[in-house]
């Protein structure tokens, strides 16, 4: 919406209507979650995460924050996320506030595997989310009290699991208890490269880090590490879903994205190659032109027809369109990229 009004000058009364409507549930959304915060237990990943959380809808409050219904809350959330930084005891072992335990895990397959709870590392519902608008309200001149140290604390956090093979550094989806607190080996074996879950969101997320803390090494190896994951990915061959989500679009909008960052020219054949191919899946027999994988019961898939953003055709065309119009388009700041 935000893009389709040309940054608030169309549409200003239904943007004002919308606001209208977000920010009282937001400020009672925010109330209940600093109240579980306060409790040093733990914190469930939607409270925090980029899909459902405070980065998600913080980037969009930090996006128009000299708009007077947003501009109250700003400070609210960044220091909800900067507190959640803060260590916390469990099990007798001091860890960071954004643990997750057992009772907050979204699968009953991840409560029986994770039974000491966990952390979680995607982009999507992990703490690189808060890691990217902390630093982007930082590098734009907004802050809060700790906020820098919080953007140092995650920073380091995620360095420490940071694990290299031929392709180069890559990082866990998720972190175990036992891991954190020294009772388990974590065994770091590269899986699937996407912007939910993967290298690709944690290397973009400290590059947007690098940026805030003026630390251009930290930059450098996020670049590399997203430049090896995305090679790893399409090397690989063996990505079904075309979506951004978990797709070839999120692999193609973060490489746009990451040009546009750092104008690194290894970038330049991963977004030809990955244009190519999701050009050449279009299906023109399908309603909209591209399916999206959705796995059955049986471990089978069953391909649908998606309009929506996340893993459907828009989606897909806004990642094209950005490569098309070989312009930044700002419309990714709601995938925490910029």
């Amino acid at each position: 919406m935000r893009e389709a009004s040309n940054h608030g000058e169309y549409y200003s009364h239904f943007l004002q209507q919308i606001h209208e409507w977000m920010i009282p549930l937001t400020e009672q959304w925010l109330q209940l979650n600093t109240a579980q915060l306060a409790l040093h237990e733990g914190m469930p990943m939607q409270s925090f995460d980029t899909i459902s959380g405070a980065s998600g809808i913080g980037r969009y409050i930090v996006m128009n924050s000299t708009d007077p219904s947003c501009t109250p809350l700003v400070e609210p959330i960044l220091q909800f996320l900067t507190d959640l930084t803060y260590p916390i005891k469990i099990h007798n072992r001091y860890v960071p506030g954004w643990y997750s335990p057992q009772k907050f895990q979204f699968l009953d397959r991840d409560k029986s595997n994770y039974a000491m709870g966990n952390f979680n590392c995607g982009m999507a519902h992990g703490i690189p989310g808060p890691l990217a608008l902390l630093s982007v309200a930082y590098s734009s001149g907004i802050e809060v009290k700790g906020q820098y140290q919080a953007i140092e604390t995650i920073t380091e956090w995620l360095l420490k699991y940071k694990n290299e093979d031929t392709y180069g550094y890559y990082w866990p989806h998720i972190v175990p208890f036992e891991a954190e607190t020294g009772s388990l080996q974590l065994d770091l074996k590269r899986a699937r490269e996407a912007w939910c879950y993967g290298t690709p969101g944690v290397a973009c997320s400290l590059y947007l880090a690098g940026k805030a803390l003026h630390d251009e090494e930290l930059q450098k190896m996020a670049v590399k590490a997203c430049i090896g994951a995305i090679t790893y990915e399409v090397t690989k061959q063996e990505m079904d879903s075309s979506a951004l989500c978990h797709g070839l679009a999120g692999l193609l909008t973060i490489s746009w994205r990451m040009w546009c960052h750092s104008k690194e020219p290894a970038f330049i054949p991963l977004i030809q190659h990955l244009t190519s191919q999701l050009i050449d899946r279009f299906q023109a027999d399908s309603p909209l032109g591209y399916l999206d994988p959705e796995p059955r019961a049986d471990s089978s898939l069953a391909w649908l027809t998606k309009a929506g953003l996340l893993e459907g055709v828009a989606g897909i065309a806004s990642a094209l369109l950005s490569v098309s119009e070989n312009k930044e388009m700002p419309w990714d700041y709601m995938l925490m990229l910029s």
